[in-house]
């Protein structure tokens, strides 16, 4: 039985070709159709390169939206003077590539890439300076050299380590680094409404700013200058900071020092430089053995429903070059730096 013949469907000369195609005919001309769609270059998309791990292959690849490479480690040979943004479709990228092209922009469509993960070490170097990076997670990200860099929207799993002495800037990201955020490099390190892990900083030369973040855990500076703005901060048991070396300066404003549970204040260790303004933790447990800039206030240590509370407990531990005022049964006293109490009210 042969196959039936159909009328033209469209004036169209690739689709209806010959007025007299069969079926199967028609079927060819289709997935020659298709085989040209494959190939088009869509306007607008032309500066993109595509990474698919699912669908993308390194060898026939071209990196257009339909014909993706596999890697990211492809992706940037293909880095041009006007094509300079990588787009990684959702999947898991086993590798650790380099980015050595200047204002090279990647990223997904994700907000912090639950989707799209890179297994392996994302390193920007000096020539990769200005580098912008969106919306993926990866185990872990190295800025090196001079490079400024650009994070947003990511989730960092393992380890961040900031060498560079350029600027920066990390904004709305999940900071899970179980090996920490180490900054070791010089110049400004700014970190913005992140969730940052065992922060520390090490450089004389580095300007770190922590500000907006839900949770910053157990910073810490051997140098440098680290100011946290804004903040919560989590002592993972002890000090909830710690800053060491006579020229290394804290600043603390508008913050909170909470032990872990988050239902009491933690005590902070300052041996360098430092400026406090509305930040409340456990001050009589603290440690200052550096220098105040004469800016800091102590209000916030106030306790007034403890002040006034009936059969109170005495403070336990003395308040070094201080004192401590407090109610106990109902009786005025103070404990001096040296633990003596004196009552000076009568219950």
């Amino acid at each position: 039985m042969s196959l039936k013949k159909y009328r033209p469907l469209s004036p169209d000369p690739f689709i209806n070709k010959i007025q007299g195609d069969t079926e199967l005919a028609r079927l060819a001309h289709l997935n020659n159709l298709v085989d040209q769609v494959n190939g088009i270059t869509f306007t607008g998309y032309d500066y993109e390169i595509h990474v698919s791990q699912v669908d993308g292959n390194d060898t026939t690849g071209t990196g257009a939206l339909l014909n993706p490479v596999a890697t990211i480690t492809k992706a940037l040979t293909l880095v041009a003077a006007q094509r300079r943004v990588i787009v990684l479709h959702p999947g898991g990228y086993n590798e650790s590539p380099t980015i050595a092209s200047g204002n090279v922009t990647l990223q997904t469509t994700e907000l912090t890439g639950g989707n799209t993960v890179l297994y392996g070490t994302l390193t920007i170097n000096t020539a990769g300076s200005g580098a912008r990076i969106s919306g993926f997670s990866m185990n872990n990200l190295a800025i090196t050299g001079t490079a400024q860099a650009y994070v947003s929207n990511c989730t960092i799993n393992t380890n961040l380590t900031k060498s560079s002495s350029g600027y920066v800037e990390i904004i709305n990201s999940e900071m899970q680094c179980t090996s920490g955020i180490q900054i070791s490099g010089s110049g400004i390190t700014l970190i913005n409404g992140n969730k940052n892990v065992a922060v520390s900083v090490s450089n004389a030369s580095a300007q770190v700013i922590i500000k907006g973040c839900n949770s910053v855990v157990t910073p810490s500076a051997s140098a440098g200058n680290l100011a946290i703005v804004d903040c919560i901060v989590t002592a993972l048991g002890g000090n909830g900071i710690t800053i060491t070396g006579a020229s290394t300066t804290l600043t603390l404003l508008n913050s909170q020092v909470l032990v872990t549970a988050g239902n009491n204040v933690a005590p902070i260790s300052v041996a360098g430089i430092y400026s406090i303004f509305n930040t409340v933790y456990d001050k009589p447990n603290s440690t200052f053995t550096g220098i105040s800039t004469n800016s800091i206030d102590y209000f916030q240590y106030i306790n007034a429903d403890r002040l006034l509370m009936q059969n109170g407990t005495a403070p336990s531990v003395s308040l070094a070059g201080g004192g401590i005022l407090y109610v106990e049964a109902g009786a005025l006293k103070y404990r001096g730096s040296s633990g003596t109490i004196t009552t000076i009210g009568i219950a």
